[in-house]
């Protein structure tokens, strides 16, 4: 028992003198500093929204402002420093790969995927189809929804090849014109992001992006043969996902660095005719038609057609949106950065918990 105590005693003194937190977040002491220099009612506004969160769920609420972790809550047992799937939070990250590539002159997203995509070429119905559309998810592919999004978070997924299959896949539509959410796209884009610059798309992103901003994500799901799932995903800390958020927010600035040109990546923002609510890869506030929200999976019924986000806010308020309401959220002209990661879906709902945060009516 005394042996027992020593060891315990041990630990508690290691773990003290152990790091507090990530370098890539703010200390606890510089976090209370931070949250003290809130006005009161900013701080009910946080709280409030911090609540509504747990009510629904949630495992974690963490806001930036500026280049400052200003309020950080976590619940049911998550970590500041631990990664966490954030699902179809995934497929954001292919705006960047995206954007990147065309930067590097390796991607034309206006060129037909079938330069790439060689497959495609004999066939009318996808010849056309570009990365853009891929991104835009109105590339025309028959999306097998239940099958594509189930099958990547078994145990023991059916499909071995993930994007072979999403390749395969016949049109139903013609490109650009339906917009239909999915897997398929952006599993297709992966395989078209292969062939175009020669490595896989993970590979580069972490090269091209993460490394520069100092994101260091979690495990990642691949398929069993060992593509990289940018449908679903990819695991990061709640401060990482900021880290990315901050990139968005930033238009493409790290810190001192520059890591992608002024501008570029304002691609994202960029809505389609079939959609102006998604840009590449990412939600935007704008309207989205009600019969569209219809046909997208059901926890995404609760969007509004004045705008699909938050109705009243800020027009340049775009979002990376999870299964189990996992979030992040860039507003660039209130310097802000939220993440939110949840449990289960629960009723949450994007408008309430940033009315709450934002002090929109």
């Amino acid at each position: 028992m005394g042996g027992e105590k020593g060891m315990i005693s041990l630990l508690i003194v290691v773990s003290l003198a152990l790091p507090t937190c990530a370098a890539n977040a703010a200390s606890p002491e510089a976090l209370a500093e931070a949250e003290t220099s809130l006005a009161p009612d900013r701080v009910a506004r946080l709280e409030a929204a911090t609540h509504y969160s747990d009510q629904h769920y949630g495992r974690a609420v963490l806001v930036m402002e500026g280049d400052r972790v200003i309020w950080e809550r976590y619940r049911r047992g998550l970590h500041p420093d631990e990664p966490k799937q954030i699902f179809s939070g995934t497929k954001t990250f292919l705006c960047a790969v995206a954007v990147a590539a065309e930067t590097d002159g390796l991607l034309d997203l206006d060129q037909p995927a079938s330069v790439w995509l060689t497959e495609w070429q004999d066939d009318p119905a996808k010849a056309t189809i570009t990365g853009r559309q891929l991104l835009q998810q109105t590339s025309g592919l028959e999306q097998d929804f239940p099958r594509s999004a189930i099958d990547a978070i078994r145990p023991f997924p059916r499909i071995g090849d993930k994007q072979s299959w999403a390749v395969a896949q016949p049109a139903v539509s013609t490109p650009g014109e339906r917009f239909d959410y999915g897997c398929m796209h952006m599993l297709a884009f992966s395989e078209l992001v292969e062939r175009a610059i020669g490595e896989t798309a993970l590979a580069y992103l972490e090269r091209r992006i993460f490394e520069p901003i100092g994101l260091e994500h979690g495990p990642w799901k691949h398929d069993p043969s060992g593509n990289a799932m940018f449908a679903v995903g990819a695991t990061l800390t709640a401060r990482d996902w900021a880290r990315f958020g901050v990139l968005m927010r930033d238009d493409g600035a790290s810190e001192s660095e520059q890591v992608l040109p002024p501008g570029a990546l304002s691609a994202c923002s960029e809505g389609s005719e079939a959609n102006a609510a998604y840009g590449l890869a990412l939600w935007l506030n704008q309207p989205i038609d009600a019969d569209l929200v219809e046909r997208l999976p059901g926890s995404f019924h609760y969007f509004h057609p004045e705008a699909a986000l938050l109705p009243g806010g800020p027009d340049d308020l775009v979002a990376a949106l999870g299964w189990r309401h996992n979030r992040l959220y860039v507003i660039p002209s209130q310097d802000l950065v939220i993440v939110r990661y949840g449990r289960w879906q629960g009723g949450y709902r994007d408008a309430e918990f940033l009315a709450l945060l934002l002090g929109v009516p």
